[in-house]
């Protein structure tokens, strides 16, 4: 999770599907141990903030293209 972390803010784009992903299993686990669907979806809320940090544009241009 730490290479990710460091992948992701050296602005590469595969940092970003590796943190969703690894959110995605942690989601999948949190669900099968017992912890609530709202507590369980809430976690992915970091994902849903950085895809739409990404959306943001400057000079028509979104974020997600100057990544690697």
């Amino acid at each position: 999770m730490l290479f990710l972390l460091f992948v992701y803010f050296n602005g590469i784009k595969i940092g970003f599907w590796g943190l969703q992903t690894t959110s995605m299993i942690a989601l999948i686990i949190n669900l099968n141990i017992g912890i609530s669907v709202k507590q369980s979806l809430l976690g992915l809320l970091g994902i849903v903030v950085l895809y739409a940090v990404f959306q943001i544009k400057k000079n028509a241009v979104p974020a997600w293209d100057y990544l690697k």
